[in-house]
């Protein structure tokens, strides 16, 4: 029978040897495990960069949302001031006292011997100041308005006629002014002189009187 000699029996042995080192094997488990490391810390970095990223975007696009409903929510306050400004407007339009048609009904009011001399309209508007402390809680302001009409004039009559007391009467039931003149004291008595000569002609005489028409006062909300 031969016998099969190897020669390299040595080598291989000692080769196998080195390639059940443990210590290598440690050497070569532990370099995987750090370049897997590696990756996956690549892969984290990525992942963070492409996430700031989109986080990055949803924030601008949040931020120019947030803008823009700013601007939409200002937009809104300016147009309902200006409907609230409008609205008053339409309110001051429809519910206004309108002179054109006081003055119209005076001219063809009139008394017996009576002779206008002066018809005087007078409008105040008194607005609610603002309150003192800027941080006290809101009330509502108003603006009120007052007016009147004043009318002298002169009655060539006798004394005993009073024709200012019919004069005041026709000015009451003029159709342009008497809606406005139905409360008490609304057409009064402001001032009667006594009896004087006309200086143009004195062979007349005549009485000056004024009266006044008291209109009750409009509140408005501003």
């Amino acid at each position: 029978m031969p016998i099969k000699l190897n020669l390299l029996a040595e080598q291989q042995q000692a080769d196998d040897l080195r390639r059940r080192d443990p210590v290598k094997r440690t050497a070569y488990a532990g370099g995987l495990a750090l370049a897997l490391m590696f990756a996956y810390y690549g892969l984290l970095h990525v992942q963070a960069i492409s996430i700031n990223s989109s986080l990055k975007l949803q924030q601008d696009r949040l931020a120019d949302v947030e803008k823009k409903s700013q601007q939409a929510i200002a937009a809104l306050k300016r147009s309902a001031g200006l409907e609230s400004r409008i609205k008053a407007l339409q309110t001051v339009s429809t519910n206004r006292f309108l002179w054109a048609n006081a003055l119209n009904a005076l001219q063809h009011t009139t008394a017996p011997d009576v002779q206008f001399v002066r018809v005087k309209g007078k409008q105040i508007f008194i607005v609610d100041p603002p309150p003192a402390d800027p941080k006290a809680p809101k009330k509502p302001r108003y603006s009120t308005e007052q007016f009147h009409i004043s009318i002298e004039a002169r009655d060539y009559a006798d004394a005993s006629a009073l024709n200012h007391t019919k004069l005041m009467a026709e000015v009451g039931k003029a159709p342009a002014l008497s809606p406005y003149l139905k409360h008490d004291d609304a057409v009064v008595l402001k001032e009667r002189g006594s009896l004087q000569p006309d200086p143009i002609d004195p062979a007349r005489s005549f009485i000056r009187f004024i009266i006044e028409c008291r209109f009750p006062e409009t509140k408005r909300t501003l």
